[in-house]
């Protein structure tokens, strides 16, 4: 009888273990999928700011939205579209940012724009930095050969809102 009860008792040991040992195995399987989630996963593809050259007043609105975001040893290579507002005119461009990814420097051109002002200066390019948690980046654009500059503000916007609109506190904090 003795044996009996052991084996009786045993059991739901036995049970309660194999359970434990199912629960922790998902949650480890849950933390490690959680975790594969890339640089490029958790990059925000939509932003919003304000780009105002240096000598000359009057803000520029621009939305960006990305739409390939790729790893390339240290460095993320990202490319899409963005859109300049000035006053009532609106300009399309292609985006091509290269991202340092342990630094956190910036490089940033526009090309191709399309809309109201196909004449928006493209031969240059913005060089800053982009915050710790991707969320914020403050840039220098300097025109090619002219040395003309302005700076640039952006943040990341929710992708469902497709207004531009400005950054707030433009500039740096």
């Amino acid at each position: 009888m003795k044996s009996s009860k052991m084996m009786t008792m045993f059991l739901p040991l036995k049970l309660i273990a194999s359970i434990c040992l199912m629960v922790s195995l998902n949650l480890f399987g849950m933390s490690a999928r959680a975790s594969d989630l890339t640089i490029v996963d958790k990059f925000p593809r939509a932003w919003t700011g304000v780009f105002r050259w240096h000598e000359v007043m009057g803000d520029q609105y621009i939305t960006v939205n990305l739409t390939r975001v790729r790893k390339d040893g240290n460095r993320l290579a990202v490319t899409g579209s963005g859109t300049y507002l000035i006053g009532k005119s609106r300009t399309d461009m292609k985006v091509e940012w290269l991202i340092d990814i342990e630094s956190r420097f910036i490089e940033m051109w526009d090309s191709d724009p399309s809309g109201d002002d196909t004449g928006l200066v493209t031969h240059g390019s913005y060089k800053g930095t982009i915050s710790r948690d991707f969320d914020e980046i403050f840039a220098i654009w300097r025109t090619y050969g002219t040395d003309e500059t302005g700076s640039v503000r952006l943040t990341v916007r929710d992708p469902a809102v497709s207004e531009t609109v400005p950054a707030p506190g433009f500039g740096p904090q």
